[in-house]
């Protein structure tokens, strides 16, 4: 079993990304086009795709130290809007990739429609402004933090338009850790605020990402992945202090005080199915499918779930408890499969092994209940001979060989010892069986194989030339490579029974 590529990757795209310009405080992207905001006020534009870079300076002019707090670009990388802070003051500006001055945007000072103010305790208050009279037209508090006041270092707003208004969906940050606030907010806009009501408030609790981020699934809510990152040694204990991504590229980016990160994305959604197995969503698992062994778990574990429930329902607990323990340790047990590195050989092997004395269990459970002519039951038995089959296949180079085919012999499964002994070239097991079944053909179709042993051809003459006289003469005639005085033997037999009869 190979070790699977991780589905994210960190990579460092630029380290010193700053230029010496301070700190790195804010980061966008958009087109290959990454805009940094610094500590000391600059405004650094990378653009990756035609490989080149240029820096503006926004503190130019203003007393003091200033500092760059946010910037935004467009999807296209061409407009960068950025706030510069600094001495109780702020100042929001707008640069073009074309342009070398950045223009101030004064009428940003003011505004009149409805606005989200977070407070150092933890507080959410909805405000709208004046631009007139450059008053508050009302502050309505929505929310606070009464568990654990903290201040909040960042929002972000959504809006969605429906039938009686407008949603309001507000992101809300914290430092320590940091929180994410979900809250859909219908504003309806009046004098007093009086119509502004909250609902459907949830608050999850993450990690603060420092030297690394956590991958968590959004459905099953688990950590998936871990993520680390190559940082400087004077940036390690600021940690990596944000994400971003590029709508347009695709692309997601994280950084530090000093350099930038690029995360890629493999193939994400490729144990979706699993996880909603997991959660026992049988449609969506089914609908994230991949191949049929995938479908098949999904469908075996979906009947398994409800043959265990009517057992139950129906008072056999003894039976149900059978369905529950054997067939959720064989699905456990495959999954570990999934997970392991190949270089566990060892665990490996015990495990497909284990596996593979639960599957034919599984197949003599159901044929004994095929015995009452259930048409869900034979169903249900070519289904598991089919996934058991695709399990051999898949781990025919795992499983001990002698063990395996003890093990299909002990079960009487003589089928599925020979699919196994053909999957490991075991070619007189395979002919053996077709001679004891009078499949002349089917054996010689064996022995014609390239890479089938010639002293076979010798050691089944007698018996194939005694079934199907004509058939192994014709096939014995196609081959160049026999030496006729190892077949008079079997053909001299033939003679003698031909004549005794």
């Amino acid at each position: 079993m190979e070790q699977r590529r991780q589905v994210f990757s960190v990579d460092l795209l630029e380290r010193y990304a700053a230029k010496g310009r301070g700190d790195i405080t804010c980061m966008a992207a958009g087109n290959d086009v990454i805009v940094l905001g610094t500590s000391k006020g600059w405004v650094i534009r990378h653009d990756f795709g035609v490989g080149d870079s240029f820096d503006i300076d926004l503190s130019a002019g203003r007393p003091g130290e200033q500092s760059i707090h946010r910037v935004f670009v467009d999807p296209g990388g061409s407009h960068c809007i950025a706030t510069v802070v600094g001495n109780g003051t702020s100042d929001t500006f707008y640069t073009h990739a074309k342009w070398t001055k950045p223009r101030v945007l004064s009428k940003l000072k003011a505004s009149t429609r409805e606005v989200i103010l977070g407070t150092d305790n933890g507080q959410l208050h909805e405000i709208a402004v004046d631009e007139k009279d450059k008053k508050e037209k009302y502050i309505k508090f929505l929310f606070e933090l009464s568990e654990l006041p903290e201040s909040f270092t960042g929002l972000q707003m959504e809006t969605a338009s429906i039938n009686n208004g407008t949603r309001y969906y507000v992101m809300a940050v914290t430092p320590h850790p940091v929180f994410i606030l979900l809250q859909e907010l219908a504003l309806r806009s009046s004098p007093n605020g009086d119509e502004n009501f909250v609902e459907n408030k949830a608050l999850l609790d993450y990690s603060k990402l420092g030297e690394g981020a956590s991958v968590v699934n959004r459905i099953s809510e688990q950590i998936v992945e871990e993520l680390y990152f190559d940082q400087t040694p004077d940036a390690v204990s600021r940690g990596v202090i944000g994400l971003c991504s590029d709508a347009s590229a695709g692309l997601f980016y994280a950084y530090d005080q000093s350099s930038i990160f690029q995360v890629s994305v493999n193939d994400e959604g490729r144990d979706m199915w699993k996880v909603y197995l997991d959660l026992k969503e049988y449609a969506a698992a089914l609908a994230n499918c991949r191949d049929a062994l995938q479908r098949d778990q999904v469908y075996l574990v979906q009947d398994i779930m409800m043959q265990a429930e009517d057992a139950f329902n129906t008072k056999d607990f003894l039976r149900a408890a059978s369905f529950y323990a054997k067939d959720a340790l064989r699905t456990f047990l495959l999954r570990k499969l999934d997970n392991l590195a190949k270089d566990d050989k060892c665990q490996i092997t015990m495990i497909s092994t284990w596996a593979t004395e639960l599957y034919l269990d599984k197949m003599n459970r159901l044929l004994l209940e095929d015995d009452t002519g259930s048409e869900n039951s034979s169903l249900d038995y070519q289904s598991i001979i089919k996934e058991f089959r695709a399990f051999l296949s898949d781990s025919k180079d795992v499983l001990d060989e002698a063990t395996t085919i003890k093990l299909l012999e002990s079960y009487g499964r003589v089928d599925e010892l020979v699919f196994f002994a053909s999957l490991k070239e075991q070619h007189e097991i395979v002919v053996h069986h077709y001679i004891q079944l009078g499949e002349a053909k089917k054996a010689l179709l064996v022995l014609q194989k390239p890479n089938v042993p010639i002293d076979l051809q010798y050691k089944f003459a007698p018996d194939l030339i005694m079934l199907d006289a004509y058939e192994t003469v014709e096939s014995w005639m196609t081959r160049k490579d026999l030496n006729p005085r190892k077949l008079i033997p079997a053909m001299m037999r033939y003679s003698s029974e031909l004549h005794a009869k």
